[in-house]
């Protein structure tokens, strides 16, 4: 695993890139059983119009505070909430149940992540998800960030730093 450069806290930027994009590839070959892909060419147009997106969010804690987020918009929502709790196309799902399948999701790729990327470099820790249906894309302050195709659907996940180094070790 890489190591962060002289005087930052963290891993690398191309440590903190493979780890996303290893978490996600995770997720979807063993929960959801479906291979990462790039988002389809209208996707992006499909997703600016969206005008909902589930959301959910974890915080990280270590030498650096940051934010894990994923980021789905309705189509890409619903077609990992149907794939993780193994429904049919047919099925009806309530927001509340698409929202806490993005939660879950989004657990697992923060899990994944601390997994790969920071445990070996010391005491981290990962929050709850803090979830919503937003009314927006959602900006993105986002370091780093993976977006691929789900359902004819755009689901980025994204890692993005607070301002301030921590100076003192979790205890």
């Amino acid at each position: 695993m890489a190591e962060s450069a002289p005087g930052s806290a963290g891993p690398d930027a191309s440590a903190l890139d493979a780890g996303l994009r290893e978490s996600l590839e995770g997720i979807f070959t063993t929960m959801l059983a479906r291979e990462v892909s790039p988002p389809d060419a209208s996707a992006g147009d499909r997703a600016a119009a969206a005008a909902r997106w589930f959301v959910a969010r974890i915080e990280l804690h270590g030498d650096r505070d940051g934010v894990v987020s994923l980021r789905c918009d309705p189509g890409a929502a619903r077609a990992l909430a149907i794939a993780l709790l193994m429904m049919d196309e047919a099925d009806t799902l309530a927001d509340e149940e698409v929202l806490d399948a993005v939660g879950e999701c989004a657990n697992m790729l923060a899990g994944g992540l601390k997994t790969r990327v920071f445990d070996p470099l010391g005491r981290w820790i990962i929050g709850t998800p803090a979830c919503a249906v937003e009314a927006a894309l959602p900006d993105s302050k986002a370091h780093h960030a993976v977006d691929c195709g789900l359902g004819g659907g755009l689901l980025t996940v994204d890692l993005s730093w607070a301002a301030e180094t921590r100076t003192a070790a979790v205890h």
